[in-house]
């Protein structure tokens, strides 16, 4: 009996020990989960669009969702209606400026952090399905049946799904066989000669390269869909006149609204002042052939509290300047007007001041730039810098005569 009683004690003891063992395993790996685990990223959110948010700088997929495209149009009542364009609209006035945070799941492709997002201890993504302005995609599936029952969102009428509808409208910039195709559809069946259908206008003597990129140009939305800071207010209309023959390149600031609305670069009265500086008419001026125009940002980029012109888009350098340069190797001569393209074509040759620069003219206007061009630097033609001229009467007086003696020798009658 002794013996037994003793046994039972020792079966105890040994599956006690087990049991606390197992119990301090099972601590160990949620701590170390725990200590694993990414940090909550957290800030003030901008809305880019229905799913997309940036935080602190980081752009941020919200996972679990697909909202529609910026653009894309759904139908209610027989009529269609910009359900994009709403479902961002939606997300913007529930978290735009506020603080959420963010817990990554990892990474997409395109190097955006996927993640759950949280407004409080709300959850973004589970709110958009169930309020109809996303669908789920892979969660919420309960959330998205009864959004559909009560007809929110989305589903107040009738849609494709945004997988089909990116599916059926690829982005140009995105494949590049698109590309050419579309360009041979709206010139009749090639790439030569002018472009005058898009935006991004050019000349193009059969370079499909450079066509190419006028067509990607023309179909970019980083600044809505991808932008480095806060998305562009409106629509982006890319403007700029590409050439494969030309000797000479205006390097502008941005389109203004004048050029927003006409989709031409130039056509307000700082284009009258900056012809009458280059000795050029109107004809001359718009002729690719001889003149090509690439602003440092392509799309207007909104105006600022006090009206004026907001700066250019810097995703414009970051993704598209070396490749258009590269693709013009055949400029004698950059006309670098205001601060900003001086920055990007002369680099360290800039001096302290836009005035040091221009009167610098000589010098800088005699030796290959940053991209190999000589580059000739020019104030902004605006009225705003009337009182500059005033100021520095020689511009007038001995750089635009240079200016428009170099022009003369560059530009060749057309055939």
């Amino acid at each position: 009996m002794r013996r037994g009683r003793i046994g039972f004690w020792a079966r105890l003891g040994r599956q006690a020990m087990r049991t606390a063992v197992l119990g301090l395993v099972i601590s160990a790996s949620v701590v170390v989960l725990w200590l694993t685990q990414p940090p909550p990223h957290q800030g003030r959110a901008e809305v880019a669009d229905g799913d997309t948010i940036e935080v602190s700088g980081q752009r941020i997929r919200l996972v679990g969702i697909d909202a529609p495209e910026f653009d894309q149009q759904c139908e209610a009542d027989g009529r269609p209606w910009p359900c994009g364009r709403e479902a961002t609209r939606f997300l913007r006035q529930m978290i735009s400026g506020r603080e959420v945070i963010c817990r990554s799941e990892g990474t997409d492709r395109f190097n955006r952090m996927l993640a759950e997002c949280y407004l409080g201890d709300r959850s973004i993504n589970r709110t958009l399905v169930a309020e109809g302005w996303a669908l789920s995609f892979g969660d919420f599936q309960a959330e998205e049946r009864q959004a559909e029952r009560s007809g929110k969102g989305l589903w107040q009428g009738t849609f494709q799904r945004p997988s089909g509808y990116r599916r059926d409208n690829p982005r140009v910039s995105n494949v590049s066989g698109l590309v050419l195709g579309s360009l041979r559809r709206w010139f009749g069946g090639s790439t030569a000669g002018d472009c005058t259908l898009m935006p991004v206008t050019g000349h193009f003597d059969g370079n499909d390269g450079l066509a190419a990129l006028a067509a990607e140009m023309t179909a970019c939305r980083i600044c809505v869909e991808t932008p480095l800071r806060t998305p562009l207010p409106h629509e982006p209309r890319p403007v700029a006149q590409l050439s494969s023959t030309a000797r000479i390149c205006l390097a502008g600031q941005a389109p203004g609204t004048r050029v927003n609305e006409s989709g031409r670069p130039f056509t307000d009265p700082s284009g009258d002042r900056l012809r009458a500086w280059l000795g050029m008419d109107e004809a001359s001026f718009y002729d690719a052939r001889q003149l090509a125009i690439v602003p440092m940002g392509f799309c207007f980029p909104g105006l600022d509290a006090k009206g004026g012109d907001l700066p250019p888009r810097r995703e414009c350098v970051r993704h598209w300047h070396d490749a258009v340069f590269a693709g013009m190797p055949q400029l004698d001569l950059v006309v670098a007007i205001g601060a900003y393209a001086q920055a990007y074509h002369l680099g360290k040759r800039r001096s302290a001041s836009l005035t040091e620069t221009v009167a610098d003219w000589r010098a800088l206007s005699a030796e290959p730039g940053r991209l190999g061009g000589r580059v000739w630097p020019i104030p902004h033609p605006s009225w705003r810098n009337t009182a500059w001229l005033k100021r520095n009467p020689w511009f007038e007086a001995e750089a635009v005569p240079a200016l428009q003696a170099e022009i003369r020798s560059l530009c060749s009658p057309a055939p």
